[in-house]
């Protein structure tokens, strides 16, 4: 994905009615439930770039980010550093097992790169804003 020259550098990035948080700030590790905590802080008082919408993303909205020409990470890491080339949760819950959530991979393995894994398993979650 090629950011436009006005969207480079930027702590978020605008993608299909989206905001992508593209700093390290806010990229957690855990599982699924620990994000909760960091969403509160974001969105509280004021909330964090003037928003109060910070949430996790479904997973069609995660997918809009993998470059998979880029070699590992598969993402634009200008637009977002320090991105580690793993998993990362999506809000989407696998729907023949609520104890599952989906997620996307940074890392081109030649594999599937969309998986399912128990909520309770590690994995990092980046957050959004919008829609």
């Amino acid at each position: 994905m090629l950011l436009p020259p006005n969207q480079r550098g930027r702590r978020h990035i605008y993608i299909l009615g989206v905001f992508f948080f593209t700093t390290t700030f806010l990229v957690v590790f855990g599982k699924r439930g620990d994000v909760s905590c960091a969403l509160n802080s974001l969105n509280i008082g004021n909330g964090y770039a003037v928003r109060k919408t910070w949430r996790l993303p479904s997973r069609q909205e995660l997918e809009t980010l993998p470059d998979y020409g880029l070699p590992s990470p598969t993402i634009n890491v200008i637009a977002f550093p320090a991105t580690v080339a793993l998993e990362y949760w999506s809000s989407t819950t696998y729907a023949p097992s609520t104890a599952n959530a989906w997620s996307v991979s940074f890392a081109y393995n030649g594999n599937a790169l969309e998986y399912f894994y128990l909520k309770t398993s590690n994995y990092y979650m980046r957050c959004v804003s919008g829609q």
